[in-house]
């Protein structure tokens, strides 16, 4: 097999001992699937949550047992065995719940269940396979732009030093935070209803939908992507500079994290419209545009690359971005005969002045905590303590007070539990 050097010996171990955990991970999202059919998200969403909480108690156990960083190692490719299970139990029982109800309380749906099965025949079993590929393929494509433009941009990383890495690393964490948090939350509440539309075709129920689903997306991700932009260099010094990763860094990082807040409305918005798609079950067009733009997003990575080096690789992946979601828009327009964009007109105004309140807040607090005479750490500390929960109840105080909170976001929170 030829030599292998030392420095990949070890990840390759790790590797093959974490196999298991693509088994647990796509066996929940399979599961979370099919909660989703029964309009139940909250497990779901939870379960990374005690993925979480084991991989922290690993890591403290990990600390407090084991004498070198091997040791820590091991505990925590334990965490993540341990919290992949614990994120495939939790939605697992809750759809064991659900069927369990649904068979005790449904003896028609039961027989007519049966009768299908009967009449469903090996030729009908064969056609339902190929139809399942010919979804899952495209769909997978398409579903995976930002994590291949992502890894791209590592890898061209890796040729201009180890820092670059790094520096790309916590800013694509620090984006897809909230891009988790809240756009596949309102994306995963939104598909089946839209789904369920077009199979009825009811256009003008569909066509409602999505724009309710991108009032949201935009009335959520926006404030988060000002208030990263505004508080990055904060919220990189209390996260992250510990230990070898010093204040240069911050300094120099800061900027990349910027130019990724930037791009995630952007990915925000075009993962809606593929998910617009996918409920037509119409592939083509967006797996069209995720090839464009991932020879795009390659091209440019290699040029801006020369000229600003990593800094290069995150304004690529934004253009790159911002080019995704605006044909993904027109596309969503031809196809659908809607306006997404238009439709945000009842909302811009009330979210600006929101917006305008979270500025104010970030700006004015960050002056009055440089003026404390506290240290750079402490200062950080308390500007994500206080600053954050301030930007955001003023914020929804303003939507509220404007007559769009009760109506846009409160029915979003509600559908989740």
């Amino acid at each position: 097999m030829g030599y292998i050097p030392d420095r990949w010996i070890l990840p390759v171990k790790i590797f093959q001992s974490l196999m298991p955990y693509m088994v647990f991970i796509c066996m929940a999202a399979i599961v979370s699937g099919a909660l989703n059919v029964f309009g139940r998200f909250l497990s779901a969403s939870f379960a990374p949550v005690l993925f979480n909480c084991v991989f922290i108690a690993a890591l403290l156990l990990g600390v407090y047992f084991s004498e070198g960083e091997s040791g820590i190692l091991l505990w925590l490719c334990g965490a993540v065995l341990v919290g992949g299970l614990v994120q495939l139990l939790l939605p697992a029982y809750d759809l064991y719940r659900q069927s369990r109800g649904l068979v005790l309380g449904s003896e028609q749906m039961i027989s007519k269940a049966e009768s299908i099965g009967r009449t469903f025949s090996p030729d009908d079993e064969q056609a339902a396979f190929k139809s399942f590929w010919s979804l899952f393929i495209p769909s997978l494509l398409g579903a995976a732009l930002l994590q291949i433009n992502i890894l791209v941009s590592r890898l061209l990383a890796h040729s201009l030093d180890d820092t670059s890495v790094s520096f790309l690393y916590v800013s694509s964490r620090l984006m897809e935070l909230p891009l988790g948090i809240f756009t596949l939350a309102i994306v995963t509440v939104f598909f089946p209803e839209m789904s369920r539309a077009f199979v009825d075709q009811s256009r003008s129920v569909f066509s409602e939908i999505a724009h309710r689903g991108m009032h949201c997306i935009v009335l959520i991700v926006l404030p988060a992507t000002l208030g990263l932009c505004l508080l990055s260099r904060e919220i990189l010094m209390v996260l992250f500079q510990w230990g070898q990763f010093n204040v240069s860094n911050v300094q120099a990082t800061a900027p990349i994290v910027v130019i990724y807040a930037l791009a995630l409305p952007f990915h925000s918005i075009a993962t809606f419209c593929v998910r617009c798609f996918y409920s037509a079950k119409s592939m083509t067009v967006p797996v069209r545009i995720s090839l464009v733009l991932l020879l795009l997003n390659t091209i440019l990575s290699l040029i801006f690359m020369s000229i600003w080096g990593v800094y290069g690789l995150a304004l690529a992946n934004l253009i790159a971005a911002i080019l995704h979601a605006q044909l993904l828009l027109s596309a969503t327009t031809k196809a659908f005969s809607i306006s997404l964009v238009r439709g945000l007109k009842p909302i811009l105004k009330p979210m600006l002045f929101g917006m305008a309140a979270i500025a104010i807040i970030c700006i004015l607090g960050k002056f009055f905590l440089a003026y404390c005479n506290l240290s750079e750490k402490l200062s950080a500390m308390w500007a994500i303590v206080t600053l954050i929960p301030l930007s955001a109840c003023s914020y929804f105080f303003v939507l509220h007070r404007l007559g769009i909170a009760n109506q846009q976001i409160w029915e979003l929170l509600r559908q989740q539990k």
